[in-house]
């Protein structure tokens, strides 16, 4: 196992962090769980789960499938010929599919975590271990690649592992009021069961107050961004930037001891193309929006929008989910290793795999650093602060607005509606009403 793979256990922590308090507030066209005359209506989230049941079935026979494949080339062993930038597509195609099976597996506890964060590991490391180029059976220039059935096994083994863990939690889950990605409908079906109770006199609060007290506040022009909302973002972001430069002390170090002159397992004759070839595959990239913001625009918080559709136009999530299969691929450039004669470190490789990690790191700034516009209090998906917000709940198939609903004095209240409301005054203080 390469320990320079934790990387991509990083980068699936990140993206699980932009989900849980950027993502937006996306909802599935399925039957309500409760109904108006009892409280806040929400989604059962009955594709969510049945999107993961199908994932964790893939992830099994994709599991059962490496295994077998790899005991089978372990026996008789086998070679795909010259592959080239088509070698390098099917690996791509490979740590992509690895990426979408480990999409499946949620978080549990933390010896679990410890268990699965393992397996992530092994899995992107052995993927990239599976074609390996032999040059004993071919020319120094198109050596032939060969199938190593030894990492096929691992990563049966990483991908069952991860499986087992899955399965094992699913009975768990049964009590769940909601299987939903959006923050709504965990809030709506909280209060529902009593685990959560709004707070009035907060409806101007936002995340970044949430141990403030319950004062009249006036509005803000501006929110503050996400990177001063939750120190587990603020440590991911760290850990990227981190990796950014490890990238680039390895480069700097590989290039000087290239200087010093030759070193054993360390190329200098690799070319300045991305890949080692003649050709790149090309890829699609995207993101959620917060759609909180969209309650206080002119045509509100639609609350019947499919996942599925609002992930495929999302430019910010499908970036994100690219750059996990990406910045592998390149770290596996940078890492050549051989069928008959170890490794090679390719230094313009590891250049790319720098600025791979770089581009990652500026993009979650830029995610995590910007700053809401609007009065809207800002609230990345905490629960308690959506709770503090929402008061009322629009009827099933309904919209919700956000804006200005009353004053009285010199203080007003804000909160929301299933009709539009005015805008915000920014000449008076915001408090609420003193009962929900």
């Amino acid at each position: 196992m390469e320990p320079s793979n934790s990387i991509f256990a990083w980068l699936d922590l990140v993206q699980g962090m932009f989900y849980s308090y950027l993502s937006p507030n996306v909802e599935l066209e399925v039957e309500m769980l409760s109904e108006p005359s009892r409280g806040p209506y929400f989604n059962r989230g009955e594709l969510s789960r049945n999107i993961c049941i199908v994932g964790l079935y893939l992830g099994l026979v994709l599991g059962i499938a490496c295994l077998a494949v790899g005991i089978y080339t372990s026996i008789l062993p086998i070679s795909i010929g010259q592959q080239g930038a088509r070698g390098e597509v099917i690996s791509l195609g490979l740590n992509l599919l690895i990426t979408l099976v480990n999409e499946v597996y949620g978080p549990n506890k933390w010896y679990t975590n410890l268990f699965m964060l393992c397996c992530i590991i092994g899995s992107y490391s052995s993927s990239s271990l599976v074609f390996l180029k032999d040059h004993s059976s071919g020319s120094d220039d198109e050596p032939v690649t060969r199938i190593c059935g030894a990492a096929i096994i691992s990563l049966a083994i990483c991908l069952l592992g991860q499986w087992a863990v899955a399965w094992w939690s699913l009975p768990n889950t049964h009590h769940a009021p909601t299987w939903s990605v959006d923050p709504l409908d965990t809030v709506a079906a909280c209060i529902l069961e009593g685990s959560l109770h709004r707070i009035p006199g907060r409806c101007m609060q936002s995340v970044h107050n949430i141990a403030a007290p319950t004062i009249p506040v006036p509005p803000r022009h501006r929110q503050q961004a996400a990177y001063y909302a939750h120190s587990e973002v603020r440590k991911v972001l760290w850990a990227l930037w981190a990796t950014a430069g490890l990238g680039l002390l390895w480069a700097i170090t590989i290039f000087v001891v290239i200087r010093t002159g030759f070193v054993n397992g360390i190329s200098d004759k690799g070319s300045w193309s991305l890949l080692p070839n003649s050709q790149t595959p090309s890829l699609n990239m995207g993101w959620f929006v917060d759609a909180w913001w969209l309650a206080s625009s002119e045509g509100g918080l639609k609350r019947d929008r499919n996942i599925l559709k609002k992930m495929g136009t999302s430019w910010q999530s499908i970036t994100l989910f690219c750059f996990k299969p990406l910045i592998h691929w390149l770290y596996g450039l940078s890492m050549t290793v051989y069928f008959d004669s170890g490794f090679n470190m390719m230094p313009v490789q590891i250049s790319y795999l720098t600025v791979g990690a770089l581009c990652l790191a500026l993009f979650a700034t830029a995610i995590i650093f910007k700053p809401p516009k609007g009065p809207q209090p800002a609230a990345f998906g905490h629960l308690q602060t959506l709770a503090n917000l929402i008061d009322e709940w629009p009827t099933k198939g309904g919209r919700l607005y956000w804006g200005h609903k009353s004053e009285e004095g010199s203080v007003a209240h804000a909160g929301t509606s299933s009709e539009k409301l005015g805008k915000i005054n920014f000449g008076m203080l915001y408090a609420g009403v003193k009962s929900s």
